[in-house]
C-alpha cells in the first residue's frame, strides 16, 4: 500500500483533540519520542520529535508526523530505517525505507490509538525541557525571551512546540553559563562587560551568541582562580 493511500486509510482512526501529548516509538533499534504540538496556521494536529540510536547517538534532523500518519523529514526516516547510522552503514533502499516507513506508521497509529484519552500535559512540559535544556512552565514567552531563547541554541522545532502549545521557557541565564564555564575559573555577576569578560569568553571558546545573551542581560564574567592566588598570597 502506497504511502498516501495509507494515509487516508488510517486518517479517521485518530481523534486530534484525544490524542496523547507525547507518543514514545521503539523501533528498528531507534528510539523516537514525539511531541504533539498545532500548527498555527492550519489548526492541525502533528506530531515532532527526532530519533536516537541504540548506542544513544541521535539524528541531526527532526521529523513530522501528522494524526493521519503522513510523515515529513526524509533524513530522520532515513536514519529510523537504517537502525541509526552505524559505522560504514549506507542510505537504505528505497525499498527498504519504504517499508520501513510503512511499519513505522502502523506502530505510530497502534500506540496513538492504545493512548487516546490518556492525556498528560506534564509529559509535553518534560519533552520541551529535555528537548532544549531550559526548564519551562505554562505560560507566554514575551519576544525578548523569545530571543534569549534563540542565543541560546535552543532548537526551532522545540521553539515552535511551545509556542503552539503556550509553554514559557524559565530562562536563567547565569545558570545557562554556568555549563560552559566552570565556577572554580569564572563566575557571572551584574556588570558591564569588559576585558576580563572578554578573556573568560575567549579562553572558554563561547560562541558570540552566548556573549551577546550576557550583554543582553547585563552581566559579566568576574576570574576566581586569580583572585584565589592573589588572597593566598
Amino acid at each position: 500500500m502506497k504511502e498516501s493511500t495509507l494515509s487516508m486509510a488510517m486518517q479517521d482512526l485518530i481523534d486530534p483533540e484525544r490524542s496523547p501529548e507525547v507518543i514514545r516509538i521503539c523501533f528498528n533499534d531507534t528510539e523516537t519520542v514525539l511531541a504533539k504540538t498545532v500548527d498555527v496556521e492550519s489548526k492541525s494536529v502533528y506530531y515532532v520529535g527526532v530519533p536516537v540510536g541504540k548506542t544513544g547517538k541521535r539524528c541531526h534532523y527532526a521529523m513530522t508526523i501528522q494524526s493521519n500518519g503522513f510523515i515529513r523529514g526524509s533524513a530522520a526516516m532515513n536514519f529510523i530505517a537504517n537502525g541509526g547510522w552505524k559505522k560504514g552503514s549506507t542510505k537504505p533502499t528505497r525499498k527498504e525505507k519504504s517499508e520501513k516507513r510503512a511499519s513505522f506508521v502502523r506502530a505510530f497509529l497502534a500506540a496513538a490509538i492504545h493512548l487516546q484519552g490518556h492525556q498528560n500535559f506534564d509529559d509535553l512540559t518534560q519533552w520541551v525541557s529535555s528537548e532544549s535544556g531550559i526548564s519551562c512552565s505554562k505560560g507566554v514567552n514575551t519576544e525578548e525571551e523569545l530571543l534569549n531563547v534563540a542565543l541560546m541554541g535552543v532548537p526551532s522545532y522545540a521553539v515552535d512546540v511551545a509556542i503552539a502549545r503556550e509553554l514559557r521557557f524559565d530562562v536563567d541565564v547565569t545558570k545557562f553559563m554556568e555549563r560552559y564555564v566552570q565556577s572554580a575559573y569564572a563566575q557571572c555577576t551584574e556588570g558591564k562587560w569588559d576585558g576580563e569578560s572578554k578573556e573568560v569568553a575567549t579562553t572558554s571558546n563561547l560562541p558570540q551568541a552566548y556573549v551577546t545573551l550576557m550583554r543582553r542581560a547585563g552581566l559579566r564574567f568576574e576570574k576566581v582562580v586569580g583572585k584565589r592566588k592573589s588572597v593566598s598570597k
